[in-house]
C-alpha cells in the first residue's frame, strides 16, 4: 500500500471517491520515486471494488506494469487483462479444498474450485501468474506445487513465513 494511503483512504471526504484519492496518491508517488511497477493489494481484496480497479489500471497501465494481489475468487481475469493489468499474485494457500476452507474461510461456495478456475483463466488471458502460500507445517508443499503445475503455472509457489 502507498505510504500514508491508509490514513488518506480512511478520511475520505464524502464527495471524494476512493479512485480519486488513490489516483492522486499514485501520481504523487510517481513524481518523487523510482517505481518500476504498481501492485494493487493489501487492506482488503482489490477485486471487491472493480470500478476503482478498472479506473486506476486503465489510468496507469501505459506507464508501468500493474499486478493485482488477489484471493482469486472473482471471475475477472479477462477484464483485468483488458484494463491493462499485466499480472496477478494469487493467494493459493493449499492444494486441499477442505484445508483451504478451514484456513481461508471464503464467503463463497466452491472457493477452492473458483480459485483454481481463476488461475487457469488468468493464464489463458496471458497474465503473469504468481502463486503465494503460507509456509505452514500442516500444508503439503509438494502437493501444492503439483497442483499449481497441473493448472499450468510454470513458476514455483512463493512460500511466505508462517507466524503462529
Amino acid at each position: 500500500m502507498l505510504p500514508d494511503a491508509v490514513d488518506k483512504v480512511t478520511s475520505i471526504d464524502h464527495d471524494e471517491s476512493i479512485e480519486t484519492v488513490l489516483k492522486t496518491e499514485i501520481e504523487a508517488q510517481l513524481q518523487r520515486s523510482d517505481w518500476t511497477a504498481i501492485k494493487f493489494g493489501g487492506e482488503g481484496e482489490p477485486t471487491l471494488n472493480l470500478k476503482a480497479l478498472e479506473s486506476l489500471s486503465k489510468e496507469f497501465s501505459g506507464q508501468m506494469p500493474i499486478t493485482v494481489m488477489t484471493n482469486g475468487l472473482s471471475d475477472c481475469a479477462s477484464s483485468l487483462k483488458e484494463w491493462g493489468v499485466s499480472g496477478v499474485s494469487v493467494a493459493f494457500i493449499t492444494h486441499d479444498p477442505d484445508q483451504y476452507y478451514e484456513l481461508m474461510e471464503p464467503l463463497v461456495d466452491n472457493g477452492h474450485e473458483r480459485l483454481c478456475s481463476f488461475i487457469q483463466s488468468a493464464l489463458l488471458c496471458d497474465l503473469q501468474v504468481e502463486l503465494t502460500a503460507i509456509d505452514r507445517p500442516d500444508v503439503d508443499k509438494q502437493k501444492a506445487q503439483e497442483l499449481a503445475t497441473s493448472l499450468g503455472v510454470m513458476s514455483e509457489v512463493r512460500w511466505r513465513p508462517f507466524f503462529p
